[in-house]
């Protein structure tokens, strides 16, 4: 796709040699992407496993693979000795093993899987040798996305050891990512996942050192809260002592193919009643692609914080007008018209930019392009996968058991939606919208399809007497008080719930979204369509958003339908 406008400013520095080309940037990626690739497979989702019953207890955590014995590196916050885990590697394999030696002091623990064969291994690094200002990656599975694949994130080393002897830095976690690896520039553990501070750039790990000098130890079954009885091995050299550190700068500019990339434009519309800024994508029709129509700029932006009114904010001055022509509910896009052609926007093709989401891209950079030269820069940090709605369905506020074959509400929430509405403990339910509720199943199934702000009627019984409520959902409270969910902007409140989409470790705010994303070589990937956690945010692809804007060609019959966007391929 062809870019317009603004100019883009990113930096990489090697300790002994400056990036100023596009070949040496490409190399730099390839880097990361050869470092991914080198111990991706060795990384683990793990939860604790009843034998018993045959089912997972307790929260997931992560860890990597070692050795090709199976001995599985983690967290003592999260592992135990003698305790039984169940282990998902990315390929699809599932083991059980048994938890071995644990340093609550040190957060160490290892595991060890009981079948014997030979696993995916990472190699082991050295965090004693560490530099502020080294590159770092994150590979683990955070338990709000709950995907089967791990994450990639990436960062630099701040400080090599903190005041509690951890190693600190830019690379994020969150819940779930507790025990995952942190490896170098080529590949090797260097720390263990451990714990953050809200602020994001506040992350900490266990030194794979810890691991080194108390192997033997950590190989017993034995959880050692008398550090008396630990003893040392011997670390051997660190083979890769030498290697090129690589660091980042500010100011460095990158140019061949990023010297005029369109960037985000603030629109300012009405939501009850209350002004909402939010980002927005602008876009460029070639001559006689809809006739009259390529003389229009058209907008598009996250839904859901789009309301009435529209006015676009320019660094001009000028506060244009924009006519809504589509709302698209499913993934949460507006599609938006300014009746001039604006001087910047993404020229559209016949076919949108080819970009790579296999796992040879992981790890690519992305740059997120906001007003006024402001750039946010990530890697890419999955491939496409599919993000049922959780924690944006609108939130009722009751629950339900199911006795004497009738489902019965129960803890009715105060101040919630449910109560609100005058529900209470021990009504009968017989109905959502009509839709006859039978099971437990029915109940949760008719109620997820709804949105925060969606006025729903509820059927039911009460003391003999039928009743038929109506019903305004709420936001999903935040119950979390975990330093994950403090981080600044917090997450976009339409976050899930999109058939496609990719994941990036951009620092976004919920009002940044909307925006559009580029890799550094100039392809429009898509646009930041949530924040969805401290670790993530989620991308719109650019294939997706193409077919959304091909598919305006009858707007002017049928203005604000709710448009069904086709997948991506089809």
């Amino acid at each position: 796709m062809k870019i317009y406008s603004l100019t883009l400013l990113i930096g990489i520095l090697f300790t002994h040699l400056a990036v100023f080309s596009q070949h040496e940037r490409k190399q730099f990626e390839k880097g990361i992407n050869k470092a991914i690739s080198r111990s991706y497979d060795a990384c683990v989702k793990i939860s604790e496993f009843d034998t018993l019953r045959q089912a997972n207890i307790g929260s997931q955590f992560s860890g990597v693979s070692v050795t090709a014995e199976g001995h599985i590196l983690t967290v003592a916050h999260a592992a135990f000795p003698g305790r039984i885990y169940k282990l998902y590697f990315p390929d699809g394999k599932t083991v059980l093993a048994t938890g071995l030696g644990r340093i609550g002091s040190f957060d160490a623990a290892v595991l060890k899987i009981k079948d014997k064969g030979r696993w995916p291994y990472a190699p082991l690094g050295w965090s004693g040798k560490l530099n502020s200002g080294d590159p770092c990656i994150g590979i683990s599975y955070p338990v709000m996305l709950d995907q089967p694949l791990p994450t990639v994130r990436f960062g630099y080393i701040s400080k090599p050891v903190s005041d509690k002897g951890f190693i600190e830095s830019s690379c994020k976690m969150e819940q779930g990512d507790s025990g995952g690896p942190l490896f170098d520039f080529l590949g090797r553990v260097i720390g263990l996942r451990s714990y953050i501070y809200a602020p994001e750039k506040n992350n900490f790990d266990v030194p794979v050192d810890t691991y080194r000098k108390y192997w033997t130890k950590l190989n017993l079954p034995v959880d050692y809260t008398d550090l008396k009885r630990l003893t040392e091995d011997v670390i051997a050299v660190d083979t890769g002592a030498g290697l090129v550190h690589v660091k980042s700068i500010s100011g460095e500019v990158i140019t061949k193919n990023l010297k005029a990339v369109t960037t985000g434009i603030w629109i300012n519309s009405l939501i009850k009643g209350k002004m909402q800024r939010v980002l927005s994508t602008p876009f460029l029709l070639d001559v006689g692609k809809l006739g009259k129509a390529n003389r229009y700029t058209y907008l598009l932006s996250k839904n859901s914080m789009v309301g009435d009114h529209v006015k676009l904010e320019l660094s001009s001055g000028q506060n244009d007008l924009v006519k809504i022509l589509n709302r698209d509910e499913e993934n949460d896009l507006v599609l938006m018209q300014v009746e001039r052609r604006l001087k910047n926007g993404i020229q559209l093709n016949e076919k949108p930019d080819t970009v790579g989401t296999g796992s040879e891209d992981l790890g690519k950079f992305l740059i997120s392009v906001l007003p006024g030269h402001e750039y946010r820069m990530s890697v890419l940090g999955s491939r496409y996968f599919s993000l049922s709605r959780f924690f944006s369905v609108g939130f009722f506020g009751a629950g339900a058991i199911f006795s004497d074959g009738k489902i019965m509400l129960r803890n009715v929430a105060k101040g919630s939606p449910a109560e609100k509405a005058g529900l209470k403990q021990y009504d009968q339910l017989t109905g959502v919208n009509r839709v006859g509720i039978y099971v437990p199943q029915d109940y949760g199934a008719e109620l997820s399809k709804h949105f925060p702000e969606e006025r729903i009627s509820i059927q039911g019984v009460r003391d003999s007497v039928r009743f038929d409520l109506p019903v305004f959902l709420g936001f999903l409270p935040n119950w979390n008080s975990h330093p994950d969910s403090q981080f600044d902007g917090g997450r976009s409140r339409r976050l899930d719930g999109f058939k496609q989409v990719l994941v990036h470790d951009a620092i976004i705010k919920p009002e940044e979204c909307g925006g559009p994303v580029y890799d550094a070589d100039g392809n429009f990937y898509g646009i930041n369509i949530a924040r969805f956690s401290r670790t993530g945010t989620l991308i719109m692809p650019s294939a997706l958003i193409y077919n959304l804007i091909n598919s305006m060609k009858d707007y002017s019959t049928k203005h604000n339908r709710v448009l069904k966007t086709r997948e991506l391929g089809k």
